[in-house]
């Protein structure tokens, strides 16, 4: 840098020591390019590299640091998280199209229905990601801790399907001798199929006839349960 430096013409006004952005002014260089009347400054960046940048670039803030710098932001901004490939971006990703998209082939069950993303969620993925935090394993999604409410904070987790299963707001609570629990909860308790309770529920059976009548086998001339 310092074998660019000459000396300055009295008629060029000195801005030597002068900051601009990143960049810190050392000494005059005057033009570089034949044709070209624009002056340039010797600069150090606050990284330490040295530039030669022309006055009213430096002036304007059209050049605010060395190149080296200018790639290294340029870099972090197209991988601002270096997520964009994984299961935690993909289903922001799906839950921001079936809530706040109407072509999405779900939308009339999320954002059809009320079901939205929180804002700052909407906005950044970091802010979603930093919240939630890595699925504990492939077989989690993302679940709503309350399924009339939204995507907001205190209202998300990572669940396993048997756990959104439990959470479905179709799952049907049933109450036996004052116990309450989901259809899938009953099925591990009494030994019966979800399937079994369903249909029952569905011919009109009353909550205890559900789920107090021992399952009968099956034979081929008469369809039972």
């Amino acid at each position: 840098m310092a074998k660019s430096i000459i000396a300055r013409p009295h008629r060029v006004k000195d801005i030597t020591g002068q900051k601009f952005n990143q960049l810190t002014v050392v000494g005059f260089v005057g033009r570089k390019y034949p044709g070209n009347n624009n002056l340039y400054w010797a600069c150090v960046c606050d990284c330490g590299n040295t530039a030669e940048v022309n006055r009213n670039n430096l002036m304007t803030g059209a050049v605010k640091r060395c190149k080296d710098c200018g790639r290294h932001n340029t870099t972090k901004a197209r991988t601002k998280h270096s997520k964009s490939y994984t299961k935690e971006h993909h289903t922001w990703r799906h839950i921001l199209d079936r809530c706040h998209n109407p072509n999405n082939q779900s939308y009339r069950l999320y954002g059809g229905r009320g079901i939205t993303v929180f804002d700052g969620w909407r906005k950044s993925f970091e802010a979603f990601y930093s919240h939630v935090g890595d699925a504990p394993s492939p077989k989690h999604s993302l679940d709503r801790i309350d399924n009339n409410k939204g995507y907001y904070p205190g209202n998300v987790r990572w669940a396993t399907a048997k756990q959104q299963c439990r959470n479905n707001r179709r799952n049907r609570i049933l109450t036996l001798d004052g116990e309450s629990k989901c259809l899938v909860e009953w099925s591990e308790k009494i030994g019966i199929s979800v399937g079994t309770l369903y249909q029952r529920l569905k011919r009109g059976w009353s909550e205890e006839k559900t789920l107090t009548t021992p399952v009968r086998i099956a034979n081929p001339t008469n369809q039972l349960n």
